[in-house]
């Protein structure tokens, strides 16, 4: 039956972590008397095996930063040869970064970025604020995508069946093939590729087709496309209504459209108000003010007649929405736009995957080349993709792994990193970006183009679809050499449009039937639908609601879990009528709809490298399926890691939450505690006695609990991933952690609060006072600093943090190769890799300080705010994150600090910390 839509009108209600938390917060407290939570400290691997066996497995499951390799205190650092350049590269100054705007793709659509390149190799991406669809800012798999370069399996070669081969080989090969598929106009030869929006691809695919008319162009994807749409604007909407869309996450222009609405959801401003109907948890249904929690079916049903409710939820829900002013500008998603400029179409459209397993099952294709993407594993359940494949005479697969796909076919090619070589690509509302390389390919790859024109270079074919508007000479390479600066093509630039025949209109998908209980499998929101299965950072970043790692879960509603007598853990069977049973562990999770079950795909893969391979359970054969979902429990438990109870603060008041209604007439109830005016440490004011007091505003109201903070935070500071083992442990090493409050009852959809938690660099900080050897201390700026040679690992000071943000090398969490590891070209220089019984934690991205401060004294004047933009700043879409100095006059940071919906974490114990928070805002309806 469909829930209780959620009450915000109450301030009321103690925020909970967890079911555990809620069942009884006195024994809970009892339970967490260590920084880590109690009885978490068994491992995966103690039921089958002997510590040496567990040290093995340990070792085997270190995070993808185990390569990185740097300046340490602990361990002497392999000898390394170096040879002096003959003659100084132009434009390459050592410690002095390069950045290159690029493009990274989502869904098929461009996002703006820039990379920044360390003695030519590519360490770190960052939005491209001149970009539309990005403004600066990135998401946690954009971040994370500059790891998969370094990926040490990647497909090195070529190989035809098991054995090496070579491109020639290849290439003579496929010549041949396609000499003798022209003689009758290609019949028999197909293409399958994943939807794109890259001219050049796109004008090679009609090259194609023109070179052999009655060759074949398939293509499959396993997300949902995007139709053209008008293109909304939030920052204009006074009311929102999304039916089932997630459009701060799952949507290619979802970093805009997070920009627009955070600007509309600031205290001081006219906050927008934003009604969502979905089944599980979004991060757009996080920041609902109005949550209406349904079954799938149902939200089908609203979305074509809202005047029938069946429940007083929906009839509620409805009255609120028809209540708003007739005047209020009101963008509905899922059903429809109403703000916004139209956005031409640009993805292509070619018949699915389907279509082409029936096409090889009626003998039409001999040829396949596959280029990119992994069907046989992502193919829906009725689509055995993987069986027809086995009929074709001749296939190749272009892919940057050897994945399930690869394995079926005669030949699998080694595809390049988007960071390795060059290509473009559109962003959604069609402007183009060209991707240049920033590295020579590490091994022997090549691109897709490079497979449809193997005799030019990629470089050349990028530049002629450019030079197709008639530009030439001079004005052409103005416009080539603005394209690469600016990352985009200028506003008044048209491309011509590619004359790609055999599109095809695909109907929408009927609605799913209403039935007892409805399954739902969506992408996995950080290994997507198994890209970043092999991806450490993804693996180990806390999935936003269940807080899991390093799996995939069976997610249930707590009313569903009581009914069928299921606790966290259980492994149930799950099937259609007509699919096969899979078996899945169950998560409870407040705020599913009951009667669903959630199941994130990308998971379960047979052949994803050496991290994702064998990782929780595979849902794809569940996909596509029509009929009843049937489950069964099996009498087995899996244990599943999660991190949300993790670094607890002891059930202390952490979260302020105020109305808008409140805030507008300035009446702020439940403020949490202050800073005490009596104190017995030092006069605060002599605590800024620097030339500079850097200090961070936090703002809960905008924070969409996306994690690219957490990402980049790692990426920027060397952070490196442990293993499921260690996290289970609390071992994780993360400086940031995304602390996930519920307020309400249980069962009846509560609300959720996403909380950034990191050293809060406090003034007078607990952690400095009890080190035994000063490796903690204050900086004359402000920062609490650690001095990694001295730190000699007693941990006093973990202990002593009320934060509970401090993080402690258990182990030196590197391969012992270090040479033989690609992935230690990943790290950072300009941070110190830390060794084992070390502690570290947030800096403040003091490197990036360090290089602002050192560049304003060149030049002979202070830092500009808003100058200097640490990591997780940087990537927030939301611009919740704030950092500056509170000694330039007028600094936002200072300004948003002294305000009236400011509050410091754990005020009361006057550390007086530096970074401080602002309360969440939410807009109900009165």
């Amino acid at each position: 039956m469909p829930q209780m839509t959620r009450d915000t009108h109450s301030n009321s209600g103690v925020p909970w972590r967890s079911l555990d938390e809620l069942a009884g917060m006195a024994d809970f407290k009892q339970s967490l008397k260590s920084e880590f939570p109690a009885g978490a400290a068994w491992l995966d691997e103690v039921e089958s095996g002997s510590t040496t066996l567990r040290r093995r497995r340990f070792m085997q499951l270190m995070g993808a930063s185990f390569g990185v390799a740097g300046l340490t205190n602990c361990g002497r650092q392999p000898v390394e040869k170096i040879v002096p350049y003959v003659e100084q590269p132009e434009n390459l100054l050592p410690g002095d970064p390069s950045y290159y705007a690029s493009a990274v793709s989502f869904r098929g659509h461009a996002r703006g970025i820039l990379v920044k390149s360390d003695m030519g190799r590519p360490t770190k991406i960052e939005g491209n604020p001149d970009h539309p669809s990005s403004l600066g800012a990135t998401d946690a798999q954009g971040q994370a995508a500059v790891l998969d370069l370094y990926d040490p399996d990647r497909a090195r070669a070529v190989k035809q069946g098991a054995n090496p081969s070579t491109w020639s080989a290849f290439e003579n090969a496929h010549r041949v093939r396609r000499e003798l598929h022209k003689q009758n106009g290609g019949s028999g030869y197909a293409v399958l590729i994943e939807p794109t929006t890259s001219p050049t691809l796109q004008r090679l695919l009609a090259e194609l087709l023109v070179e052999m008319p009655r060759a074949r162009i398939y293509q499959h994807t396993p997300y949902s496309l995007r139709a053209p749409e008008v293109l909304a604007d939030f920052s204009k909407a006074d009311v929102i209504v999304s039916m089932g869309e997630d459009f701060l996450a799952d949507h290619p222009e979802s970093l805009r459209f997070a920009r627009q609405f955070a600007e509309r959801r600031r205290a001081g401003g006219d906050v927008s108000r934003l009604y969502v109907i979905e089944s599980t948890w979004s991060l757009t249904g996080a920041m609902a003010d109005h949550r209406l929690l349904v079954k799938p079916s149902r939200i089908a049903q609203l979305a074509r007649n809202s005047s029938d409710p069946h429940t007083t939820a929906e009839s509620d829900f409805f009255k609120m929405l028809a209540a708003e002013p007739k005047s209020a500008n009101k963008i509905v998603r899922g059903d429809g736009p109403a703000i916004g400029q139209a956005v031409p179409p640009t993805l292509t459209d070619f018949p699915d995957l389907a279509s082409l397993s029936d096409a090889i099952s009626a003998g039409e294709i001999e040829t396949l080349v596959i280029l990119g993407g992994n069907p046989a594993y992502t193919a829906a359940g009725p689509v055995d993709f993987a069986a027809a494949l086995r009929n074709v005479d001749f296939t190749a697969h272009l892919a940057s792994h050897e994945n399930e796909t690869s394995a079926l076919c005669e030949w699998r090619l080694p595809e390049t990193h988007f960071l390795e070589t060059w290509g473009d690509i559109r962003s959604f509302e069609g402007r183009a970006t060209v991707q240049q390389p920033l590295i020579e390919p590490l091994y022997l790859g090549r691109s897709a183009v490079q497979i449809l024109a193997p005799d030019r270079q990629p470089r050349d074919l990028v530049r002629e679809t450019y030079q197709q508007t008639g530009a030439i000479g001079d004005a052409f390479e103005t416009l080539w050499r603005t394209m690469l600066r600016d990352g985009i093509t200028p506003p008044d630039y048209q491309l011509p449009a590619a004359a790609v025949p055999y599109l095809t209109s695909k109907s929408p998908a009927p609605p799913p039937e209403p039935a007892e209980i409805e399954l739902i499998t969506i992408p996995s929101p950080h290994v997507s639908a198994g890209e970043f299965a092999n991806n450490g950072w993804m693996q180990e970043l806390p999935q936003p609601f269940t807080k899991l790692v390093w799996d995939n879960a069976a997610l249930v509603a707590p009313a569903f879990a009581k009914r069928h007598d299921l606790e966290n853990g259980d492994v149930i069977a799950i099937r259609k009528s007509n699919s096969p049973e899979i078996e899945a562990p169950v998560w409870i999770l407040p705020g599913q709809a009951d009667g669903t079950i959630t199941a994130h795909l990308g998971y379960g893969r047979e052949r994803a490298g050496e991290l994702g391979t064998g990782v929780g359970f595979d849902a794809f054969p569940l996909t596509g399926r029509s009929g009843e979902t049937i489950i069964r429990k099996t009498g087995r438990k899996h244990k599943l890691i999660s991190t949300q109870n993790h670094s607890s603060m002891e059930g202390r008041e952490l979260i302020w939450r105020l109305t808008a209604a409140d805030a507008a007439k300035g009446d702020f109830p439940n403020r949490p505690p202050a800073v005490p005016e009596i104190t017995l440490y030092t006069d605060p004011k002599a605590m800024l006695n620097g030339r500079h007091a850097w200090a961070m505003s936090i703002d809960l109201s905008t924070c969409i609990g996306c994690n690219a903070c957490i990402t980049a935070c790692q990426a920027e500071n060397n952070i490196p991933v442990v293993g499921k083992s260690e996290v289970a442990r609390g071992r994780e090493m993360h400086w940031i952690r995304l602390d996930r409050y519920f307020i309400g009852d249980d069962e009846n959809d509560p609300a959720l609060v996403h909380q950034p938690v990191t050293c809060q660099h406090c003034e007078q900080a607990p952690c400095e006072v009890v080190c035994p050897v000063e490796a903690t201390v204050h900086t004359a700026d402000g920062i609490n600093a650690m001095v990694y040679n001295r730190c000699v690992g007693t941990r006093y000071c973990s202990n002593n943090c009320p934060y509970k943000v401090r993080r402690f090398n258990f182990f030196d969490y590197r391969t012992k190769s270090l040479k033989s590891d690609p992935r230690s070209l990943q790290a950072n220089p300009d941070v110190t890799v830390r060794g084992r019984g070390v502690m570290e934690k947030c800096s403040y991205c003091i490197q990036r300080i360090q290089r602002a401060v050192i560049g304003a004294d060149r030049d002979n004047r202070r830092v500009r705010d808003g100058e200097i933009l640490t990591a997780c700043q940087q990537a927030c879409p939301a611009q919740a994150i704030i950092f500056g100095d509170l000694k330039t006059n007028g600094s936002k940071v200072s300004v948003l600090r002294n305000g009236v919906t400011a509050y410091s974490l754990l005020g009361n114990l006057n550390t007086r910390p530096r970074t401080t928070y602002l309360a969440k805002i939410v807009n109900p309806h009165v």
